[in-house]
């Protein structure tokens, strides 16, 4: 949701994940966007496989 990107900021953490924006919308698109990615088993394997970590 490279669409969003303006809109929403993101503050991960060791064991948290964030995200917030004061646009309520694009917090929400995203919400339910990330969800619908998490649910997805093959596409979550998929970007775990050709993470790069630090």
């Amino acid at each position: 949701m490279p669409e969003l990107s303006e809109s929403i900021d993101f503050d991960p953490e060791g064991s948290m994940f964030c995200a917030y924006s004061s646009n309520i919308d694009a917090l929400a698109t995203f919400a339910l966007g990330f969800k619908e990615f998490c649910d997805d088993s093959k596409s979550m394997i998929d970007l775990f496989s050709r993470a790069e970590l630090d």
